[in-house]
């Protein structure tokens, strides 16, 4: 399912695992607009007009812990593709191109459910999520959403392809090699050109990062600000054990070099072992 709020101020664009109900859920009780599907990208009308837009934005190392244990909750649409074999995609694509028939049904055939079964058991085993943190980003697994269509999960990683994705325009880049998109220099320059986001929330300090961006829009009364200071988030992933207790230095070194761009970006830190 692809959400964001639109009104006549602004557009509301939804970035998974960064606060993004809640955020939308205030936004409805703040402005005379619509939700309007789930985690989708504003049109290149939209962007060309004069609605003022705003995302979310998370520590990819607490985003990726925040996706998994979400998963083993067994909620998410992620979750769901990769421990259950999806028929109905194998039959969508078969209808769009008949030609392919006997490759897509190989590559079904071969999907290996059982081993995204095993890492999404328990929210506890520190095990499990590093092991599913490396499988996320090996090339060979598909994990949906153009993500491998694109030939973006060899160069960059998950959390950074759905942030280009919703929030930089990715259909109107310029062919280039996975190498070239490995480059930080690179991914900065396709940043600066097609990122079309006004104001980002961090995930962080939402309250008072969220009261800056609308004030931006316009201006929030006292009793406005007071409603985000105190609403309570939804939508939370369960954890029992703190972020610095998923990682080890290789799984840290996978993130800071796969999701580079946004962690130099949001100047985000790793966590200290």
């Amino acid at each position: 399912m692809v959400i964001m709020f639109k009104s006549k101020e602004l557009i509301y664009i939804q970035v998974q695992k960064t606060a993004c109900t809640h955020i939308a859920t205030l936004l409805t009780q703040l402005f005379d607009g619509q939700i309007i599907n789930k985690h989708s990208r504003a049109s290149f009308d939209e962007i060309n007009s004069n609605l003022y837009f705003i995302a979310s934005i998370r520590n990819p190392w607490d985003w990726y812990v925040s996706l998994w244990t979400f998963g083993v909750s067994k909620r998410g649409g992620l979750r769901q593709r990769l421990t259950q074999k999806q028929w109905q995609y194998l039959i969508s694509n078969i209808r769009k191109n008949p030609k392919n028939t006997l490759r897509y049904c190989l590559d079904f055939l071969q999907e290996d459910t059982q081993k995204w079964q095993k890492v999404y058991r328990s929210n506890t085993d520190v095990g499990a999520f590093r092991q599913w943190l490396k499988q996320i980003h090996q090339p060979s697994n598909n994990l949906g959403e153009g993500y491998s269509a694109r030939g973006m999960n060899k160069s960059i990683g998950f959390m950074s392809y759905r942030y280009f994705n919703l929030c930089c325009q990715i259909d109107r880049w310029p062919k280039m090699s996975n190498a070239s998109l490995a480059e930080l220099n690179t991914l900065k320059q396709l940043d600066r050109q097609y990122c079309y986001i006004n104001d980002f929330v961090r995930q962080e300090n939402l309250a008072n990062s969220l009261i800056e961006a609308l004030n931006k829009v316009r201006p929030l009364s006292n009793q406005e600000e007071l409603l985000i200071q105190n609403s309570q988030k939804t939508n939370i992933s369960s954890r029992t054990l703190t972020l610095y207790d998923h990682y080890d230095q290789y799984s840290i070194d996978l993130i800071a070099n796969r999701d580079k761009l946004l962690i130099e970006k949001f100047n985000y830190q790793p966590p200290e072992l």
